[in-house]
């Protein structure tokens, strides 16, 4: 989720960490402290935390130690962690994995995965992974061990249940209205345990030639929409939602056009513990340089994070063909290529739309 975007850095810059109502002093001398990410997601069937180790050095910078594996990374073996569901007693124990070798994870996995922005090494990019997918509505327990030290850290947190996009919805008869937008907002269930969201966008669309013709590929494009918010609804104007289309979607060569087809809607809910590390950061972003570095965590024993999130969408919608023809002419994203409803095989750029 790209709304969590603290870096691990200030874990090795700061003298103090605030772990709910204790303060951790990680300077002090000789005291091993452990970093901790882990993000759970009823939507998966593998759920990855992360451990770093937190050792202030005097005879080494932090973005030095923050880029050495052999600095920031416990040894083989030397870990044992576990997540317990609450209700069931059900537990489940992590094994290690590189990401790596996993699909789907590149250079900006930490971010969006596990909710930090760092300098820390991508090859080998080590993690601990559990193969189960965690049930919505639950309490889960993380426990972290250093088999050596018996050094322990241990967290909790609560996975969102009863999720949902309530709007825009559409029919044949009555699709989504981009000109006239408060006709249908943007709105989600917001569960007791979901506190922040981000809202995106996907348009798929035929891309063809420029006759018109011959169909090339189809085009998904992600739009983001807001992030970072609290509500469970979100007006937007039409000069909001095309100036979020353009800044997100590159035009297409002038031999190709694109034919807009369906919209998407996702809303992506983080959990309490989610919210307050947002706000917790929020507010330390207008904190004086002069005053000291606090970090939020929610890990007893040690500094990060162990939250959830989970997401939800709506079906593919049509949108108006006024809707579709603005996209194609309107003066924000005609230069996109998108072709207009009623005449698609002409021109869409601005101004030929007139």
């Amino acid at each position: 989720m790209n709304w969590l975007k603290i870096s691990l850095i200030g874990v090795f810059f700061s003298l103090i960490c605030v772990s709910c109502s204790t303060e951790v002093d990680i300077a002090a001398p000789k005291k091993e402290t452990m970093a901790v990410y882990g993000i759970l997601n009823p939507k998966e069937n593998v759920q990855y935390i992360k451990v770093f180790k937190a050792f202030i050095s005097s005879d080494t910078s932090a973005l030095e130690l923050a880029q050495d594996p052999n600095a920031i990374y416990y040894g083989e073996g030397e870990l044992e962690i576990e997540i317990t569901e609450n209700t069931s007693n059900r537990k489940f124990i992590a094994k290690p994995i590189l990401l790596d070798t996993v699909p789907g994870f590149g250079p900006l996995s930490d971010k969006d995965y596990f909710g930090f922005d760092g300098v820390f090494p991508q090859s080998p990019n080590r993690a601990y992974a559990l193969n189960f997918t965690p049930k919505p509505g639950q309490t889960y327990s993380l426990r972290v061990t250093n088999v050596k030290t018996q050094y322990q850290v241990t967290a909790q947190t609560q996975t969102i249940a009863n999720f949902s996009v309530r709007r825009p919805f559409s029919s044949t008869s009555s699709p989504w209205n981009w000109i006239i937008p408060t006709t249908s907002p943007i709105e989600w269930d917001k569960s007791p345990e979901a506190g922040i969201f981000d809202v995106r966008m996907a348009l798929t669309s035929e891309v063809r030639d420029a006759a018109f013709v011959n169909i090339l590929r189809t085009d998904v494009q992600t739009v983001s929409i807001i992030k970072a918010y609290r509500d469970k609804k979100f007006d937007f104007t039409k000069d909001f939602l095309f100036g979020a289309i353009a800044e997100a979607i590159d035009p297409l060569p002038t031999t190709e056009v694109r034919a807009l087809q369906t919209v998407v809607v996702e809303v992506v809910a983080g959990n309490i513990d989610y919210e307050r590390f947002i706000n917790f950061n929020e507010a330390q972003n207008s904190v004086g340089s002069s005053q000291s570095l606090k970090v939020f965590t929610n890990i007893q024993g040690g500094v990060g994070l162990f939250a959830s999130k989970t997401s939800a969408q709506t079906i593919p919608i049509k949108v108006t063909e006024q809707s579709v023809d603005t996209l194609a002419c309107g003066k924000l994203t005609n230069t996109l290529r998108y072709a207009t409803a009623n005449n698609p095989s002409r021109n869409p750029n601005f101004p030929y739309c007139d």
